[in-house]
């Protein structure tokens, strides 16, 4: 089997979208690849495939490059394809124009985990003693769409993060692996979601449901690593408190601390 598919590639390029334009949706999406919603929403879900003449004429719509074009047909070729022949063939023609030196699917899927804010919150949820941890209920919680919070799913169970449990999804004691030199852009995505989401509750949030403080000071550069074991120290005494009395835990919070240069532009 190929580790790549098409439909994770529609999925990429519908999160993408609708990470772009909060009002943008399942519907949206079909309406701009000129199908239908119900059809999309099978073939996402696997199970309905598209044709090479439906292929082609998405693949002008979502690409640029020529080379990506020729690579989702050709997946869509070896979905089709029956005979060992054509199966053959189209996995050559994947091989073809796959790009070189390109992440495999788990590595993608571990990317857009670490880099879109929602998908650890999910999990956590999943761990609430109380907390009723179905699909519509963590898109409520999180002010997700359902087909965000849908397509999150799909890939935290994918990498065996999370499981269904009856009608609920509960979070394994797996551990996300990721390879070192893909994570970083993917890490700074997620900070600066998470400290976007923390100034917009000083407007939405009442203060005994925040805490928001900060300390303006001079330091020497050169003892900026004793200041972050002590971050560290810190992080980790709250770990631990906060792992006492679990199973009184209702809610899920987000601690970030920020200290960092107000110097403008510096990055040396």
């Amino acid at each position: 089997m190929l580790k790549n598919d098409y439909q994770r590639i529609l999925k990429e390029e519908l999160t993408n979208r609708c990470n772009k334009n909060r009002s943008y949706s399942l519907r949206a999406f079909a309406r701009d690849l000129d199908i239908e919603p119900a059809q999309l929403s099978r073939v996402l879900s696997g199970k309905q495939n598209i044709s090479v003449l439906s292929a082609e004429s998405i693949s002008q719509k979502i690409f640029n490059n020529n080379k990506q074009k020729k690579y989702f047909i050709s997946l869509v070729e070896y979905s089709l394809a029956k005979k060992p022949e054509r199966i053959k063939e189209a996995i050559n023609k994947v091989k073809k124009y796959s790009m070189k030196n390109s992440a495999t699917s788990l590595e993608l899927e571990a990317m857009l985990i670490i880099s879109e804010w929602y998908h650890i919150p999910i999990m956590d949820l999943c761990t609430l003693p109380h907390f009723k941890a179905t699909m519509h209920k963590i898109s409520e919680y999180l002010g997700l769409k359902i087909i965000e919070t849908k397509l999150a799913i799909e890939r935290l169970e994918k990498l065996g993060l999370i499981e269904r449990k009856g009608e609920y999804y509960k979070k394994t004691n797996s551990k996300l692996a990721t390879p070192t030199d893909i994570p970083s852009l993917g890490i700074r995505k997620f900070h600066k979601s998470m400290i976007e989401k923390a100034v917009t509750s000083i407007e939405e949030q009442n203060i005994d449901r925040r805490y928001i403080t900060s300390k303006t000071m001079t330091l020497s550069r050169k003892n900026l690593s004793k200041y972050k074991e002590q971050i560290q120290t810190f992080l980790e005494n709250i770990s631990e408190l906060n792992q006492e009395n679990d199973e009184n835990h209702d809610s899920l919070y987000q601690l970030n601390i920020q200290l960092f240069d107000l110097k403008k532009g510096n990055l040396t």
